[in-house]
């Protein structure tokens, strides 16, 4: 938790994209809150937003590309270009 922390704190980034429920689910807490982040009232993922230094910070949960439900390229692609604003 304190090595992901210093990450934040150093490099302060703009967005976080976590391939992989196993690894998003075991993200510190932190200072900060869940979402659900949604393209549409059925196509919807979860967001954390971590607040360092009074930055917020969000990082997306995404399946792990290498999975079945992660190749889907036509699917994600819709959350990419929402999260980052494209």
């Amino acid at each position: 938790e304190n090595a992901f922390k210093e990450l934040l704190e150093t490099y302060m980034p703009d967005y976080i994209i976590v391939w992989g429920t196993r690894l998003y689910d075991a993200l510190p807490a932190l200072d900060g809150e869940g979402s659900d982040f949604s393209i549409s009232e059925d196509i919807k993922t979860e967001l954390w937003t971590y607040t360092i230094n009074g930055k917020k910070i969000p990082a997306l949960k995404v399946y792990h590309p290498s999975t079945p439900n992660g190749k889907s390229w036509p699917y994600w692609h819709q959350f990419y270009v929402k999260f980052l604003g494209l």
